[in-house]
């Protein structure tokens, strides 16, 4: 147990343990927020997650696979701080923009995402991020063609043999990143790579351009970007 302000009377309530979980969860968020200790959060997700995934028929991750899953989860959050789009390319600003997770998410990169987003209370240009997802390449490339709210795509490593860029929309303002050096050289804007058990980002700065996307040069001076 965290031993953190507000969550030490809950242990003894008469509610149910999953209903504890949740509370605890909602008042640790609050709590972080506040502090806005973004990196604390990050460590201390994969308590929370193991305990959703307890009891249940889901696969539980090894903790290698959860490291290297909150921080390409926080690379995402991270590159939103530092692209900007084209008002075009964007929604009214009263509508939300969303990032698309695609493939079997066995390592729950939504929930890492979301929770990272919701405690970063992340923006894009003013507007919020939902985060959705889709299990097939082919509902991702249909939905990146009808939605226009979309404008990141995360592609994860359970749908890399099926992963097919030149069928997504070619609109303009639409960032894909890969889960996965199996995305190098395919076309993506960006993609999370292992070297020497470090995580690294290779980012195609052309794709990039292409998109219409400005890349802060504070993103591309952190030493675990690497340039296509």
């Amino acid at each position: 147990m965290w031993n953190l302000p507000g969550l030490k009377e809950l242990s003894s309530s008469p509610f149910t343990r999953s209903f504890r979980m949740r509370v605890q969860g909602n008042k640790l968020l609050k709590l972080l927020r506040a502090s806005r200790v973004f990196w604390f959060g990050l460590m201390i997700f994969p308590y929370f997650l193991s305990s959703t995934v307890e009891g249940s028929n889901t696969i539980k991750p090894s903790k290698a696979d959860l490291r290297v899953v909150n921080l390409e989860a926080a690379v995402v959050v991270r590159s939103i701080h530092h692209f900007s789009w084209l008002p075009e390319h964007l929604p009214p600003v009263d509508q939300n923009v969303v990032i698309l997770v695609v493939g079997p998410d066995n390592c729950l990169f939504k929930e890492r995402l979301s929770f990272l987003i919701e405690l970063s209370d992340a923006k894009v240009q003013g507007r919020r991020v939902n985060v959705k997802t889709t299990e097939s390449f082919e509902d991702a490339a249909k939905l990146s063609r009808q939605d226009k709210q979309i404008i990141y795509i995360v592609a994860l490593k359970t749908v890399s043999d099926h992963w097919d860029t030149s069928k997504l929309a070619k609109r303009g303002g639409l960032v894909v990143f890969g889960q996965g050096d199996s995305y190098l050289k395919r076309g993506l804007a960006m993609s999370s790579v292992v070297q020497n058990n470090r995580l690294r980002v290779s980012i195609n700065f052309r794709k990039l351009k292409n998109k219409a996307i400005k890349v802060d040069d504070n993103l591309l001076s952190y030493r675990q970007i690497l340039l296509q």
